[in-house]
């Protein structure tokens, strides 16, 4: 009997080149969603813990009050604060290698964050997550309305299919500018978004099975995007090809050697 395929999301350019992101089930984020609870759960508590102060000096409908506007705000800004700063990851999500990605492959936009995680409140209706739950059983994407709102899918990280970038050639290697300047080098990698990373390995990887006009044009909407992130250095544009550019952005995300041997003349 041949397994359940693993869902997957694919991700076709406008150049007819396609990638795969393997997408997280329904299952396997609501064990993330508990690790997260509980956490939230706790902090809850801790919170709780001055209530009785409030009580005594205001009253009890400003403890009562001041109770229920923390726990929802600690539920709310929990996730629109970790996935902001962990690039889609809570506690839960990280444990179990899962990660908050743009359901187009492009960098994850903290406006997609918070609107999924102020939706989190509808999703949860009536109880027990069942509008959530619902809507991600029957979304081939395994999408909730949060999701769907936001434009954004849950992947799994834990084992990224990204292939591994080709081994720098005998007698082609050069200086790559981006590890001159170590401090540019760890802004991009926090600037970039991991799925762009490996959107960027692929397409250097399968750069051979590509026309030359969908080659040029991947490379230069690549740089464009890395350029509107952060200028890049002066003295990488100097004397290379585009591809030789995001070869170096590669490596820098990396910290692997991404050069590839150039292509046969005629």
């Amino acid at each position: 009997m041949n397994p359940i395929p693993e869902p997957s999301l694919s991700i076709a350019t406008p150049d007819g080149v396609d990638f795969r992101l393997r997408l997280a089930g329904p299952l396997v984020r609501a064990t993330a969603y508990a690790i997260d609870l509980a956490i939230i759960s706790f902090l809850t508590y801790l919170v709780g813990i001055f209530a009785p102060i409030l009580a005594i000096t205001l009253g009890a409908d400003w403890m009562l009050g001041f109770t229920i506007l923390a726990g929802f705000l600690i539920q709310t800004t929990y996730g629109i604060i970790l996935e902001g700063l962990w690039h889609g990851r809570t506690v839960g999500k990280r444990i179990l290698g899962l990660r908050v990605a743009d359901d187009r492959g492009l960098r994850l936009r903290f406006s997609q964050v918070v609107v999924r995680n102020l939706l989190r409140v509808i999703d949860s209706l009536p109880a027990f997550y069942l509008v959530g739950g619902t809507t991600a059983l029957l979304n081939r994407r395994a999408q909730r309305l949060g999701d769907l709102a936001a434009g954004t899918v849950v992947i799994r990280t834990a084992t990224p299919e990204s292939p591994e970038p080709p081994a720098r050639a005998s007698g082609k290697s050069r200086h790559n500018p981006w590890l001159r300047r170590p401090d540019l080098a760890a802004r991009l990698r926090h600037l970039t978004d991991p799925a762009l990373t490996q959107l960027l390995l692929h397409l250097l990887q399968r750069r051979d099975t590509l026309n030359p006009e969908a080659r040029l044009a991947l490379h230069r909407e690549f740089l464009d995007h890395f350029n509107s992130l952060l200028h890049l250095p002066e003295d990488s544009l100097l004397g290379l090809t585009d591809e030789q550019r995001l070869q170096d952005i590669a490596e820098a995300l990396t910290h692997r050697p991404t050069i590839l041997t150039p292509p046969p003349i005629g």
